[in-house]
């Protein structure tokens, strides 16, 4: 919504604001599961 809201509000989403918004969710997201895995996987150890 930061980054895009104001395109999201006037209806001009493209297809390529759309990617980037979902990317901008989608990696900090990935970044976070893949750091708890492996720390769950030195935990084990």
């Amino acid at each position: 919504m930061i980054n895009h809201g104001s395109a999201l509000i006037k209806g001009k989403m493209t297809k390529q604001r759309w990617i980037s918004g979902l990317l901008t969710y989608l990696v900090p997201y990935s970044v976070n599961i893949h750091g708890q895995y492996i720390n769950s996987k030195k935990s084990d150890s």
